[in-house]
């Protein structure tokens, strides 16, 4: 392989050719969001377990529904709350986009209060 000369680098393509597909920022941003949701969760069911059941002896232990208490409020509660929570991050902060190579089916979108709606380029609904 041949080291690169400086012809070489003068052929490639300008830095500003590229253009960002406006989807792209709108798949970072929900991933953050995800992983965000993902952190917190994982943040209450430790802490609720670990508050309620580290270091007690099995005869302070109390059973509810024949789970122990610990168990079933950070398992069973705390994961039954965190089940509702992402239907509201998604109807508020996802977005709908077009998974078509280049955005034809309508890559440009309209939030209306709750609702997204997808527009193609004569700006007509879809």
């Amino acid at each position: 392989m041949r080291p690169m000369s400086s012809s070489d680098s003068q052929r490639s393509a300008p830095v500003n050719d590229f253009e960002e597909d406006p989807r792209y920022a709108a798949s970072v941003r929900e991933a953050w969001i995800a992983g965000a949701y993902w952190v917190v969760y994982t943040i209450v069911v430790t802490a609720v377990a670990w508050t309620l059941g580290y270091g007690k002896a099995a005869e302070e232990i109390r059973y509810v529904l024949g789970f122990p208490e610990w168990f079933l409020w950070s398992a069973g509660v705390a994961t039954l709350v965190f089940c509702l929570i992402p239907y509201v991050l998604i109807r508020r902060y996802f977005v709908e986009v077009s998974l078509s190579p280049h955005g034809e089916d309508g890559d440009a979108t309209t939030r209306t209060g709750d609702r997204t709606t997808l527009h193609d380029e004569a700006g007509d609904t879809a």
